[in-house]
């Protein structure tokens, strides 16, 4: 059946699967990279404002106290 299919097959049908796969892949590639991109520079302004903090003095964020609160669990379980 396939064997069939293939052998009926116009040049135009080449042509039009080609292009499919070459958009396909472009597409897909593109939204990938732009979701990645908007990641990236997500992740840029968090660490931004958590610098801006610690270098203003301003209070301890959750994230620090977090940190904090695993740093010690550590220390205690290698003492203890």
């Amino acid at each position: 059946m396939l064997l069939w299919e293939y052998q009926s097959a116009t040049a135009s049908d080449v042509f039009k699967t080609a292009y499919y796969l070459v958009m396909y892949n472009y597409t897909h590639n593109t939204a990938w990279q732009v979701m990645y991109g908007y990641s990236e520079r997500k992740r840029a302004n968090s660490n931004s404002e958590r610098k801006r903090a610690n270098s203003n003095g301003d209070e301890e964020t959750e994230y620090q106290k977090k940190i904090c609160k695993l740093e010690e669990q550590t220390d205690k379980e290698e003492d203890g």
